[in-house]
């Protein structure tokens, strides 16, 4: 019989298969997976589920809520709260419940309120700081105080937080907890399972392998509109409002902050229509901001990548055509829409960063709205 697939350790000599070992056998404990956790965030494939929730900072173990404790809370430098529930699944009765009480615990800390949540994480974690921000600013100096407050505040009030459930081996049939999930409503959280199987390199190594089970997504559902008392139920196809992950409803909201709620819909409309339209593609970027880029429809190009800001960069789309032979298309491409939007193509800088400037500026993206249908028929053309 053909057994599950595992790592490979290569030396010199040869490769092997590490085997996978029970917990049994290991020693391991709940208490020994959730201080692994805690002491080791960068473990998790968090980028995987949600790239805005990295760069967590473990906040403090065992937070007390009105529900039970929270095993693990980090935040990170946004502000966003993740919430973790470490398993081993020896007891069934655990599988059946984990769900129900990480949602508990959730529900519990978006009830908090900033002062009370912040005095029981200081509390639960027994240091000397005087603050949730003294400990982000050990991590990241640069972070704004009041910014930082304000972001944590706003996503307790709406319960945005990625919700981990992590365990030894997770048997429970996920597709039963995905449909489970797609029935919550109000769900401003995405939860997901890690596994963290443990293999055996030698006697005395040990590695443990984080992998993503299941994550929670929205999806498509028919849109019923009620007009003079009759009712019409649209193809949500047909709407152009796609659903989004957590990280994409960030961006939107960081886009309204600086170009405006009206301004933003329109960018996120058009670009859904150009997915709709070229098959096109949307990823998220990162760092300190979130960009959305809009790509060719194997995901190789980048036609415009929209910063939350509102400024428009191309990040490396003439080099990547010319490493495929296409840097004539590129430069197409880039001079007509310079043109349109009546600015510069900038090839001042390297390579990599030749894009469109005004008086060495980045145009903002309503800029590009304004001449959307010119700009959609430049991108038809370089397709």
């Amino acid at each position: 019989m053909i057994k599950e697939s595992g790592p490979v350790i290569i030396d010199d000599v040869e490769s092997r298969k590490l085997e996978n070992i029970s917990v049994n056998e290991f020693g391991f404990d709940e208490a020994t997976l959730q201080k692994l956790c805690y002491d080791n965030p960068t473990i998790l494939p968090i980028r995987e589920i949600e790239l805005i929730y990295e760069d967590m900072v473990p906040i403090c173990m065992e937070l007390q809520v009105k529900s039970g404790y929270c095993d693990i809370i980090y935040i990170n430098r946004n502000g966003l709260i993740t919430i973790v529930e470490t398993k081993l699944w020896k007891n069934p009765e655990s599988r059946r419940k984990v769900i129900g009480q990480i949602l508990d615990y959730a529900k519990d800390v978006s009830l908090m309120g900033f002062s009370n949540f912040e005095e029981r994480c200081l509390s639960a974690r027994k240091g000397n700081e005087k603050s949730i921000y003294e400990i982000i600013s050990q991590y990241y100096p640069d972070v704004d105080e009041i910014e930082f407050i304000d972001q944590v505040i706003k996503n307790l009030r709406r319960g945005r937080f990625l919700l981990l459930i992590i365990g030894d081996g997770i048997r429970e049939n996920v597709q039963e907890i995905a449909n489970f999930m797609d029935h919550t409503t109000n769900m401003n959280f995405t939860l997901s399972l890690i596994e963290m199987p443990i293999y055996e390199i030698d006697e005395k190594t040990k590695i443990v392998i984080p992998k993503v089970m299941m994550k929670t997504k929205q999806i498509e559902r028919e849109v019923i509109i009620v007009k003079d008392s009759k009712i019409k139920i649209v193809d949500s196809s047909k709407i152009t409002t796609f659903p989004k992950s957590a990280s994409e409803s960030e961006f939107y909201e960081r886009l309204k902050n600086n170009i405006g709620t009206k301004m933003a819909l329109e960018v996120e409309n058009m670009l859904n229509q150009f997915v709709l339209d070229h098959d096109m593609i949307i990823t998220l970027g990162r760092g300190k901001r979130i960009s959305i880029n809009l790509k060719d429809p194997n995901g190789r190009y980048n036609f415009a990548s929209i910063q939350e800001t509102g400024e428009v960069w191309f990040y490396g789309i003439v080099i990547k055509m010319k490493d495929d032979g296409y840097q004539s298309i590129a430069e197409n491409y880039l001079n007509k829409l310079s043109v349109i939007l009546n600015a510069e193509y900038d090839k001042k800088m390297k390579i990599w960063y030749w894009c469109i400037k005004r008086k060495g500026k980045y145009l903002n993206v309503s800029e590009y709205v304004n001449k959307k249908d010119e700009w959609e028929e430049l991108i038809r053309e370089s397709l």
